[in-house]
């Protein structure tokens, strides 16, 4: 019986442009079931609970950037999986020498934004300099940008050969999120269920890129539809929506109460 559903964000329960109405009335039947509905999300905390708060969305935990910032309904921290940041300064310097759009580093709910000349303007503009991140006793994860998916992957190869005793350098598209080596959203949610007391097999995924493939394939988990080719692939089922596979859950669940 499943009683544990851990689902990515963007672009699976919702985006930056909203949550689908479907998505909130059936996390609503899940949890008034007595089951757990958690985000997990590369997203870094406050970027989520913002998100989240915007539109609606409600949950039982929060599991932000890849799963290192664990808290509860309320946003308060109740875990953290942290790296030393005594590498940060290179590879902030080395990353600056590439067409990258913006780069932040995440310790609990604060966010640390590297000055990137000739984006000054943007959005995501910040004003540190690599040297300000060895001032940073640790961190949980730093995610970056790139306009081109190949980038992003060149980008991660490159870190994983030569920081991969320190960080797990993750792509979802053109977006790259690291956390600590051997760390995933897999890794994130098994510590998250140990910590809970549920053992795995009560639990599944959903996401849609290539940085759910991991936590999909782990926990026999589900893709959306719009999902990228090699998630789907791997997935034991895919589904239109986080309210589908609630709604499939639900089903089973009450036919396995009714056969006990």
């Amino acid at each position: 019986m499943i009683r544990v559903i851990a689902s990515d964000f963007d672009w699976t329960f919702g985006s930056w442009k909203g949550i689908p109405p479907e998505n909130l009335r059936a996390v609503q039947r899940w949890r008034e079931a007595g089951n757990v509905f958690c985000i997990l999300t590369g997203r870094e905390p406050q970027s989520a609970i913002d998100v989240l708060q915007q539109y609606g969305g409600q949950y039982d935990y929060l599991l932000a950037s890849s799963g290192t910032v664990q808290m509860d309904q309320n946003n308060a921290i109740l875990a953290e999986k942290r790296q030393h940041s005594g590498f940060l300064s290179e590879i902030a310097a080395y990353t600056l020498t590439l067409p990258v759009l913006n780069f932040r580093v995440f310790q609990g709910k604060e966010r640390y934004r590297l000055y990137i000349p000739g984006h000054e303007d943007d959005q995501e503009a910040g004003t540190c300099v690599p040297a300000d991140y060895d001032k940073l006793p640790y961190f949980n994860q730093f995610s970056l940008l790139f306009e081109k998916d190949e980038e992003a992957e060149s980008y991660c190869q490159v870190l994983n050969d030569r920081y991969g005793s320190y960080i797990h350098a993750l792509r979802n598209g053109h977006c790259v999120d690291v956390p600590p080596a051997g760390w995933s959203k897999t890794e994130g949610l098994r510590w998250f269920l140990k910590n809970l007391g549920v053992p795995e097999k009560q639990a599944v995924t959903i996401g849609d890129n290539y940085n759910d493939i991991d936590m999909v394939t782990a926990f026999s988990g589900y893709a959306v539809e719009s999902g990228v080719p090699e998630l789907k692939s791997a997935a034991h089922g895919v589904v239109k929506s986080v309210a589908e596979l609630i709604d499939r859950l639900l089903e089973v669940n009450q036919r396995e109460e009714s056969s006990c």
